[in-house]
């Protein structure tokens, strides 16, 4: 199939650029929906790598750092800080300046994405842009070979040969072996270390706990890590990790790490921590790497168990706002079937819905849900839409061909503007589709919604906001939650952009 933008290599070289980073970031998309994040924003996570590598920052010291605009920082951050995930205050010598943080949700999101969707999207990008040579036009075209061949969705796990194998009594002896090797290796074995490390059943299994190890691909047991209860509160503590000294080049202890991390949610773990040594210079970057934040009340509370301990670290777990990670393993999504023809159950004619495609060139149209009108077959929709990608809509007289999807795009970044307005108490004027104009009467929790200046279309009617494909479409009258209003803009402004990038990929 003839390709314009790889036949015009330099003319084109943006938009060819442009495109790769669309196919990989809806292969991302897939694997945080995958990890239990499938409404997460985009945008959210460039800040809140920022905020967790620098801490507290300004609005203008985060455009620095990830160098976009100051209007999308800001408005990136108020919808952080709808969520919970960010807080804003005052800066102490100038009011008009606003610091952000994270706060305790925003906290325990970062750590629950470093140890699943973050590590499983970088290391996806680090096996597809392994070894690519050439210039940039040889690597562009390798990189996409590579990304037509197997998606992102495949690449997520590390190609290191190690596996995770769960506790048995057989390894017991491993679990004494590595541990004594480490702790005799740095500071003296203690009478509570011999205790845990000869009956680990008694001390850790039966009461609740578990125990995994790292195989290599020679088959050798190399690593251990116990997630061990403590106390009667539901407490755990991180302990017990070790790797054997021969086979620390082989990244067996973050490997270790993050499948210890993602057990404790599975198991239900609400509250983790770990006591170390300042020694451990390596172990303690390695924990911090993964989330693990220093905590004074855990050491008042716990580190007296060893001597050695002189440093405490707690786990941000408990959080309503980050839900159980899904299992590691992301099953990429089979291309629908073409479906037969439905009956049309649109309840007016003008009703919309999202589309998908079949994977044959000239396969047909087909419905995500709803019914089929009119079919169209790929090149009757190219031609009708002079080469350009276009955003359909399904009227009950068939296709309707609407803006580029460039335009919409460009369309429902105007209006995050005007959603930003529906945040604070007042009357605001709110654009509508064509030269309708809206007000939103915003008062606490609730907004009242009117046509003030409507369009020959809307003559005499109020509306409910709602993001369609076109902008925003008409609803009813009425008095509405304000929360609801707001996730209700997000998550369609959310499926409209979702729904241009398939439209892209599949044309």
């Amino acid at each position: 199939m003839l390709d314009v933008l790889s036949q015009k290599n330099y003319l084109f070289l943006g938009s060819r650029m442009k495109r790769l980073a669309e196919r990989m970031q809806a292969d991302a998309t897939k694997i945080f929906e995958a990890n239990g994040h499938g409404k997460l924003l985009p945008a959210f996570n460039t800040v809140l790598a920022a905020l967790d590598l620098r801490g507290d920052a300004t609005i203008g010291q985060l455009v620095e750092l990830i160098g976009i605009s100051q209007p999308a920082i800001t408005r990136t951050v108020a919808g952080m800080a709808d969520k919970g995930l960010v807080r804003l205050t005052a800066d102490d010598d100038d009011q008009r300046v606003r610091n952000v943080a994270l706060t305790e949700d925003g906290i325990c999101l970062v750590a629950h994405l470093k140890s699943t969707a973050w590590l499983q999207i970088e290391c996806a990008a680090k096996n597809i842009t392994r070894n690519v040579s050439g210039d940039v036009i040889d690597q562009l075209t390798e990189i996409e070979r590579r990304l037509e061949e197997c998606p992102l969705t495949e690449r997520i796990h590390p190609e290191s040969g190690l596996e995770i194998v769960p506790y048995s009594e057989e390894l017991a002896p491993d679990f004494y072996r590595l541990n004594a090797e480490w702790i005799e290796d740095m500071f003296v074995l203690e009478s509570s270390d011999i205790e845990v490390m000869k009956d680990p059943q008694s001390h850790i299994i039966d009461k609740g706990g578990d125990i995994l190890f790292v195989r290599n691909a020679s088959g050798d047991i190399i690593g251990t890590g116990a997630l061990q209860p403590v106390g009667d509160d539901g407490a755990f503590e991180f302990t017990k990790m070790g790797v054997s000294s021969t086979k620390r080049g082989e990244k067996a202890g973050e490997f270790l790490l993050v499948a210890l991390i993602n057990r404790a949610r599975e198991m239900g773990v609400q509250k983790l921590h770990l006591l170390t040594n300042k020694k451990c210079e390596a172990a303690i970057h390695l924990y911090e790497k993964f989330g693990f934040r220093h905590d004074a009340i855990i050491m008042e509370k716990y580190a007296a168990k060893y001597e050695r301990a002189n440093v405490a670290m707690r786990y941000p777990m408990n959080t309503q706002s980050v839900k159980a990670a899904a299992p590691v393993e992301v099953v990429p999504a089979e291309a629908p079937a073409p479906e037969p023809v439905l009956e049309p159950v649109a309840e007016t004619p003008s009703q919309r819905f999202a589309i998908s495609f079949s994977p044959e060139m000239d396969a047909p149209l087909s419905l995500a849900r709803g019914y089929r009108s009119d079919i169209l077959k790929r090149a009757e929709l190219r031609e009708a839409c002079n080469q350009d990608v276009c955003f359909m809509t399904f009227v009950a007289d068939g296709i309707e061909l609407a803006h580029s999807a460039d335009t919409v795009i460009e369309h429902l970044q105007s209006l995050d503007g005007e959603l930003k307005k529906l945040r604070h108490d007042g009357e605001h004027l709110i654009r509508f589709v064509g030269d309708a104009v809206g007000l939103a009467e915003v008062r606490g929790e609730k907004i009242t919604l009117s046509v003030v200046a409507p369009s020959d279309e809307i003559v005499g009617k109020t509306v409910q906001l709602r993001y369609t494909d076109q902008g925003i479409r008409l609803g009813e009258i009425g008095v509405f939650p304000k929360k609801l209003v707001i996730d209700e803009f997000e998550a369609s402004i959310t499926r409209v952009r979702a729904e241009i990038m398939r439209v892209y990929r599949a044309l």
